[in-house]
């Protein structure tokens, strides 16, 4: 997923590269057209980023206050409890926000052929319920230890445990692989639509190609004037 500071680079690079052509191609094509290319390409390049920091980040921002703070917060715990506290944290959070919601036929994608149990709330939801269960069994894996083993042995296995439920949590797109996608179609679907599928930088990619092809054909253009001038004024000497 673009960053904030990946999508900066992405938009200076566009507006160097731009620039150098301009300047290789001012000659052919004189100021007024190589300065009216060079406005759209900054205006097309300025409503991408508009987009982004206006649109995309805030709506990503939301949802990392709603969700994905806790997500990270489960990954940084140092104890069974506390994570199972994060893991809770946003178990609720998903039945307070599709609540109402029929959990078998909310998917966290709009293609069809994707729309299956694996991805649907139903899958989070007994994934999420499975979970806790297991952080339940290792804390009473650990009271039971704390009874039999010796210190050496317990802090071992404690160490080994709580870092496998870390992997846990960041396994095959992480705690919340489904609610992500839901939430964004159910709140904000031009955002999932534009984001997840590329299409911004589709459209910033068709705009790109645009611009140099319409480059092209006005310095071809031009050059092909400039070389029908320079015959007519031989043949005119000639003569």
């Amino acid at each position: 997923m673009i960053g904030p500071g990946e999508e900066i680079i992405i938009v200076l690079i566009c507006l160097i590269v731009g620039i150098i052509a301009c300047a290789l191609c001012f000659k052919g094509l004189g100021m007024v057209k190589t300065i009216s290319l060079l406005i759209i390409m900054i205006l097309v390049l300025a409503g991408h980023a508009l987009w982004f920091f206006g649109t995309v980040l805030p709506v990503r921002v939301q949802y990392q206050r709603e969700y994905g703070a806790y997500i990270n917060m489960a990954y940084t715990q140092a104890t069974f409890e506390s994570i199972k506290n994060e893991v809770r944290v946003v178990w609720a959070k998903m039945n307070t926000t599709f609540a109402g919601d029929d959990f078998d036929h909310t998917y966290n994608t709009l293609l069809y052929w994707n729309q299956n149990y694996e991805n649907s709330l139903r899958a989070q939801n007994n994934y999420l319920s499975a979970l806790d269960d297991r952080i339940d069994s290792y804390i009473e894996q650990y009271d039971l230890l704390k009874a039999s083993a010796g210190s050496s042995m317990l802090a071992d296995w404690y160490d080994v445990s709580i870092n496998n439920l870390r992997q846990e949590t960041r396994r095959d797109g992480g705690l919340d692989w489904v609610i992500s996608g839901a939430w964004l179609i159910k709140y904000y679907p031009t955002v999932y639509l534009v984001s997840s599928y590329g299409i911004d930088f589709i459209i910033l990619l068709v705009s790109a190609i645009l611009w140099w092809i319409l480059l092209a054909v006005s310095y071809k253009g031009q050059d092909e004037r400039t070389t029908q001038t320079s015959n007519v004024h031989t043949v005119g000497r000639r003569v």
